[in-house]
């Protein structure tokens, strides 16, 4: 007879609890029944709620974790796209992951910290001139136009606020009801088939002086059979190093608010040999200030962990 344990229950349904509750709803239902996992569920479907290191660790076993299909479609269509590296798993998984790696090697931050710096310096006059500013706003259109510049992708000036604006949309209303969401549709949409005839264009004529942008990169790869990405892919792919580029944006004004409420930090950031210092307070920012509530993974098989039942599916 097996004695593995079920999952506290934490209530029937969740989803319109969690919408409200936000960021801190899993540790506060944890706290509640005192344990560091309970079930619920999740836009119907049946789910369990894991947090903590121990939690982190089975969540990314691929032996016992899948995280293709694991994203509600809504996320699929909006903030990540649909055939993208988070829905995959496995060698594909890896083969499309060992590219995103590639590109980030530090002489290509380098690069990218450069070109952030060039439009950081290019808005300084509107700044100077203006009663008062969004800093949340400049610092997208910031990094919305370095990281275009990086992956190889032409942005007239006149264009880059309403492609920043439909990557703010993805960021912000992929987990989002009603209208806001309906409108990160839309941006989604709009961003791919902007990007389609661009990258089409580079594969009717390479430009070797480009071949190691990220637009190339991804317009030359090919999967273990040899087959390129169709464009379409290609495209969100492209956004899934762009978007996560502007969506620092937050954490840049998280620690813009961290440096306002605590002056001791900023003096000790400004000193020459704070090298330390600043990596501590900068993941001290990402800790304090979380970009995800929680990711989402689909069990491959059942097991028991810590005593607790996990069924496939």
């Amino acid at each position: 007879m097996s004695h593995d344990l079920e999952a506290p229950l934490a209530s029937r349904e969740c989803t319109l609890a969690l919408v409200k509750g936000g960021y801190p709803y899993i540790g506060e239902q944890c706290d509640r029944l005192g344990t560091d996992i309970f079930r619920s569920r999740l836009l119907l479907k049946n789910t369990l709620f894991l947090r903590g290191e121990e939690a982190a660790k089975l969540f990314y076993d691929a032996s016992l974790m899948s995280r293709e299909d694991a994203a509600p479609k809504r996320l699929q269509k909006t903030l990540f796209g649909e055939g993208g590296i988070q829905g995959l798993d496995d060698a594909p998984h890896h083969q499309r992951k060992a590219l995103f790696l590639s590109l980030m090697s530090q002489e290509r931050i380098d690069w990218l910290m450069q070109l952030v710096e060039q439009y950081w310096q290019s808005r300084m006059g509107h700044w100077e001139d203006s009663s008062s500013i969004v800093l949340l706003d400049e610092f997208h259109l910031i990094l919305c136009r370095a990281a275009c510049d990086w992956c190889g992708i032409p942005l007239r000036e006149e264009d880059a606020p309403a492609l920043t604006q439909n990557l703010v949309l993805l960021i912000e209303g992929g987990g989002a009801i009603g209208p806001k969401h309906w409108a990160s549709r839309r941006a989604r949409r709009m961003t791919e088939n902007a990007l389609v005839p661009l990258i089409e264009e580079y594969r009717h004529r390479p430009n070797d002086a480009e071949r190691t942008l990220p637009l190339a990169e991804f317009a030359n790869f090919r999967d273990a059979q040899g087959m390129p990405l169709p464009s379409r892919i290609v495209a969100v792919e492209l956004l899934n190093l762009i978007r996560p580029i502007v969506a620092v944006a937050r954490y840049m004004v998280f620690a813009v608010k961290a440096m306002h409420e605590h002056p001791s930090c900023r003096e000790q950031l400004k000193q020459d040999n704070a090298t330390d210092y600043r990596r501590y307070f900068i993941q001290e920012v990402r800790r304090y200030y979380p970009f995800f509530p929680f990711l989402a993974a689909r069990i491959k098989k059942d097991f028991t962990w810590h005593g607790y039942r996990f069924h496939r599916g």
